[in-house]
């Protein structure tokens, strides 16, 4: 049977398939499907098929045009989507804790997870508020991707990511701000979260995992 054979099949399963049912998207999955109308004629099966099958869904009219390098933009869908979902997180913050560089770290944050997905054509998680994984890769690792705004940053993981051995296989670096960002490496959870990488970045501050950018693996590309 032919790949294109295939793929038909496959698509055919997943229009059947109970998740298929609207009244089974979570709201914000429903709010992402409102987004998509604007981008493809079958927004809820656009969406749940590439949920399925880890693919990245389509937020180009006619199309996703995937990046050529590990730099990439957002375009106006994928900015919205990150907006929806860093709105999402937000209303797990206290009111008073709330600030506007946390809003922007926080949509910066969704966002990032979005272009690294974007560069891997896989499916991003776009549900989940607090979770220890972003994104799954085809080969089954799992993902949490961190940003930056400083072109030198350092890649960064709390002390409590201590608890999220067995849980989080490696750890992304992405630098950028909404709609620009690269993805410039990454490491194995076990060489991030070890007792020398531990700092406290700055007085006072809860300690860190911490890697300097050139000590970081060179970013990969599944999606090309």
């Amino acid at each position: 049977m032919d790949t294109h054979t295939n793929e038909i099949i496959a698509r055919r399963e997943a229009y059947n398939g109970p998740d298929m049912v609207h009244a089974n998207l979570t709201q914000i999955e429903r709010h992402v499907v409102s987004l998509l109308a604007d981008t493809t004629s079958e927004p809820v099966f656009n969406l749940v098929y590439c949920r399925r099958f880890n693919k990245y869904p389509t937020f180009t009219p006619g199309g996703n045009e995937m990046p050529t390098s590990m730099r990439v933009k957002l375009n106006h869908t994928e900015q919205a989507v990150a907006k929806v979902m860093a709105a999402d997180r937000m209303e797990t913050c206290e009111p008073g804790n709330i600030s506007g560089n946390l809003r922007q770290n926080v949509l910066d944050g969704a966002a990032a997870e979005v272009a690294f997905c974007k560069l891997q054509n896989i499916y991003p998680d776009i549900d989940a508020r607090v979770k220890k994984v972003d994104c799954t890769l085809p080969d089954g690792t799992r993902v949490d991707v961190k940003n930056t705004v400083y072109q030198h940053g350092r890649l960064y993981v709390a002390k409590t990511k201590e608890h999220d051995r067995g849980a989080v296989d490696m750890y992304v670096q992405m630098i950028g701000t909404l709609p620009n960002f690269e993805f410039v490496g990454w490491l194995k959870y076990a060489e991030l979260v070890m007792p020398e990488r531990l700092r406290e970045l700055a007085k006072g501050k809860t300690p860190g995992y911490c890697a300097e950018r050139y000590e970081l693996r060179p970013p990969f590309c599944w999606g090309q």
